[in-house]
């Protein structure tokens, strides 16, 4: 089941948040085109630019994928949330699962200066969220994985 809304709301003006996205998908690597279409949308809309749109869409399908693919232990249907809050600087990204407990800020990313003979597999998603995105969290909290990743936007840099 798909839902999939965003749309800009007034907040406070402290905040500089001027919108919020909500996304939630099913574990199914299927759904992740959806993840681009929710994203491209908001982007659109925000007028980002191509490098910025791609980053997003790069770390959120990293770590959506690595949920899918790496976060559960049974074959059952769990739902993945993606929620947006942006303003003109900034966006935060936030992802909720009810996968295995994995803090992806103290997993081992990829070395990418070993040879490629030398290199073990996997981190390489973890290394390009911790790059691309300017600041990252990590929380469990009743039985759920939440990672935030916020990535200054435009003169926000």
């Amino acid at each position: 089941m798909l839902d999939y809304a965003y749309s800009a709301i007034a907040v406070a003006h402290m905040t500089g948040i001027k919108g919020h996205g909500r996304l939630v998908i099913q574990n199914n690597l299927a759904a992740i085109d959806q993840l681009a279409e929710f994203f491209n949308g908001i982007g659109a809309e925000q007028n980002w630019s191509a490098d910025e749109l791609f980053d997003i869409n790069l770390c959120v399908e990293e770590a959506v994928v690595n949920v899918i693919v790496h976060g559960y232990e049974d074959n059952a249907e769990h739902q993945i949330e993606v929620t947006a809050d942006y303003g003109a600087t900034a966006v935060t990204i936030t992802i909720v699962d009810d996968g295995i407990p994995y803090n992806p800020l103290k997993a081992k990313g990829a070395n990418i200066y070993a040879a490629p003979e030398e290199r073990t597999p996997g981190g390489l998603g973890v290394h390009l969220v911790r790059a691309l995105m300017h600041t990252l969290t990590y929380s469990r909290d009743n039985g759920r994985n939440r990672l935030s990743m916020t990535k200054s936007l435009g003169a926000g840099i």
